[in-house]
């Protein structure tokens, strides 16, 4: 198993099933960068990228989904291990998230051409790639129906327990953003904000949040 705090390109996800010398063999073809990036730094952005593919090698990164003239919208916490800019190599459009750097993190990059080399050397790094993106459509599709099914209490619980980057440590919340995401009134957040704290499973002070019970969250998001 990777250590939780750092991560080998061998051990990300393009290179599942493949033995270490194959690895290397396939590694020799391409040449991934590795960048540095402080707390707060723009990673990724809808008009300043390149199509690459990005995997969080240590740290955590925030995901932001752009809106034009309102707040950018809070979709997810990338972990070690974790990647982003996947549709970026295979779809024209604009990119359509920024993505933050929480803290000190390491994040590797394949460009395009890169990527595309892999798939041609490799059907492994093919069906891995596919597998993935298996894997995030069912994830979104089930996200997405869940959501539309609760009501806001078991939203908000859901929104919260994917918007922590580190446990235990107040993160900033938005009430009117976070209606957005959920669909609810900024009077039905508050509501569900006051239950959680009832609950015991959060505290909310100075527009910021802590998870006191993550398994409370749980429970309420399901």
């Amino acid at each position: 198993m990777p250590d939780k705090q750092t991560i080998s390109v061998r051990d990300l996800f393009l290179f599942s099933d493949i033995d270490r010398e194959t690895a290397d063999e396939l590694l020799s073809f391409v040449h991934p960068q590795i960048v540095e990036y402080p707390k707060g730094t723009t990673v990724f952005a809808p008009r300043d990228f390149s199509r690459k593919l990005g995997f969080v090698l240590r740290g955590t990164c925030r995901v932001l989904h752009c809106r034009e003239a309102s707040e950018d919208l809070p979709m997810n916490i990338l972990r070690v291990g974790d990647s982003f800019g996947i549709l970026s190599l295979f779809c024209e459009d604009e990119y359509p998230t920024t993505v933050l750097s929480d803290g000190d993190t390491r994040i590797l990059f394949f460009t395009k051409e890169d990527v595309f080399l892999l798939i041609e050397r490799s059907a492994t790094v093919s069906r891995n790639l596919l597998r993935f993106l298996c894997t995030r459509v069912d994830f979104l599709t089930r996200k997405v129906q869940a959501l539309a099914a609760k009501d806001a209490l078991a939203k908000l619980a859901t929104v919260l327990l994917q918007t922590e980057t580190e446990p235990g440590v107040p993160f900033p919340f938005h009430a009117t953003t976070v209606a957005r995401v959920i669909g609810c009134g900024r009077a039905s957040v508050y509501r569900a904000i006051c239950t959680l704290e009832d609950e015991g499973a959060i505290e909310y002070r100075e527009r910021k949040i802590k998870i006191l019970n993550k398994k409370i969250l749980e429970r309420i998001s399901k």
